[in-house]
């Protein structure tokens, strides 16, 4: 079922109160930096 507006602006489903899980910041730094350094590798083998 469609919603208006964006899922981050829902903490709960507006419609049958399922709560979103929310996700860590330290999980988002992690994904960066594993992809800046295969990036670099990549750079590096060129």
């Amino acid at each position: 079922m469609a919603v208006a507006g964006r899922r981050s602006d829902y903490k709960t489903c507006p419609y049958c109160g399922y709560e979103f899980p929310h996700q860590k910041t330290g999980l988002t730094l992690v994904a960066i930096l594993l992809l800046g350094l295969m990036l670099l590798f990549a750079l590096y083998l060129m």
